[in-house]
């Protein structure tokens, strides 16, 4: 699943992950995130892109909350354009951090760890 609030990064980063051959579902918001992996027609994704701005929240509460709401944690990358927060990232928890733009076989790469592709 990639979380970004602007629709452009987010789309085009689950349409490569989805040329890949990954189920990758685009969410724009933390409502939209914890509704997608909730409910009857739940989603339970391997990996999280996630941005740490978000309009409803930050990525940082939303990592949290989705890790709770799943049944297996997923693996946890920030995908943003703040520099410097690499450490606080690590302390949260997420598993990697990569500046925008991030070079797409990397992004790649780093699903391929935690997703083997459908």
């Amino acid at each position: 699943m990639v979380v970004d609030d602007h629709p452009d990064s987010a789309e085009a980063t689950a349409q490569l992950l989805a040329l890949h051959g990954h189920d990758a579902r685009a969410v724009h918001s933390r409502s939209e995130a914890l509704a997608t992996v909730g409910g009857d027609d739940a989603f339970a994704p391997e990996v999280v892109i996630l941005d740490v701005r978000l309009p409803d929240g930050d990525g940082f509460t939303l990592a949290a909350e989705l890790c709770r709401a799943l049944p297996v944690r997923p693996g946890l990358i920030v995908h943003t354009g703040l520099p410097g927060l690499d450490q606080k990232c690590r302390a949260a928890g997420f598993d990697h951090y990569v500046l925008k733009p991030a070079d797409p076989a990397v992004l790649v790469d780093l699903v391929g760890r935690y997703a083997r592709p459908t």
